[in-house]
């Protein structure tokens, strides 16, 4: 069994308070949640112009947990609304 955990660093340059910010996670997280992947904000939660989800996928194999990640990665890159300004993953 394959564990793959990745967090993104973002930036929502456009959100002017908190309630634009949670618009604009809660849709890329709905988006996430469609490959079957685990998604949370689990860091900057109180301010508006930044992020951190995280996102963890379970798999038998490392390959498909490898791709799945990588369509998400895809993902946060295409989200017109926030800037990616870092990526860390995590292999479990």
């Amino acid at each position: 069994m394959v564990v793959l955990t990745t967090t993104w660093s973002l930036r929502i340059p456009e959100a002017r308070s908190l309630k634009e910010k949670r618009m604009a996670i809660r849709s890329l997280k709905d988006r996430l949640r469609k490959l079957n992947l685990s998604v949370a904000e689990v860091d900057g939660h109180d301010r508006w112009g930044t992020a951190v989800l995280a996102a963890t996928v379970v798999a038998t194999d490392g390959a498909f947990a490898d791709s799945v990640m990588s369509k998400a990665d895809r993902m946060v890159e295409g989200e017109h609304r926030v800037l990616l300004v870092g990526t860390e993953r995590f292999l479990n």
